[in-house]
């Protein structure tokens, strides 16, 4: 039965490799529009939801009222995430570079020396305000790989050697000993 899953996985992966590429299409001007709209929008919640000196995101926010960040725990992944949409922000003109870089810099500061890592993994949900861990939630790969994925992002992005070197050191907590195969 594994077996049979794995050749319909890797199928489906082939034709999406080769085939769906292929196919292009046009999008209309109200289809451009609104993919513009949903852009600035996310951009917009992570610009509105990140606490600008730790880089904390909140995980979610009230739809119809402006952002509170003691409403909700902060997640890891969305930090990832928001590091990301910064940068999107800066290609796209919605922010300037400096303020950008500024919240990049405090962010990896922030994961750098205040918050607590398990071998480099992260909490999934953490308090907004202290950064500690909230419910009982996990130390998630899922989403430390989310926020390394914005850490590397940032760190090929951006032409500073402080951002560089902090993301290299973020990153590198991953390669200790304790996750590499024992010896036989």
């Amino acid at each position: 039965m594994k077996l049979n899953y794995f050749y319909c996985t890797f199928s489906f992966f082939l034709f999406f490799l080769f085939y769906a590429n292929s196919y292009s299409f046009t999008l209309t001007k109200p289809d451009e529009e609104f993919l513009d709209m949903v852009e600035k929008q996310t951009f917009n919640y992570f610009s509105e939801c990140t606490d600008p000196d730790k880089g904390l995101v909140l995980d979610r926010a009230p739809n119809s009222k402006k952002c509170d960040l003691n409403y909700a725990p902060a997640t890891i992944a969305g930090v990832g995430f928001g590091l990301s949409a910064f940068i999107v922000g800066i290609e796209r003109g919605w922010v300037d570079k400096r303020t950008a870089e500024t919240l990049t810099l405090n962010t990896l500061n922030y994961f750098l020396k205040t918050m607590f890592n398990k071998n480099g993994f992260y909490y999934h949900f953490v308090d907004m305000t202290t950064g500690k861990r909230v419910w009982t939630c996990e130390v998630s790969s899922v989403d430390t790989a989310l926020f390394v994925a914005g850490v590397l992002l940032a760190m090929e992005y951006y032409d500073n050697p402080e951002i560089k070197k902090q993301a290299d050191l973020i990153y590198r907590r991953h390669s200790q000993p304790v996750f590499w195969p024992a010896k036989a």
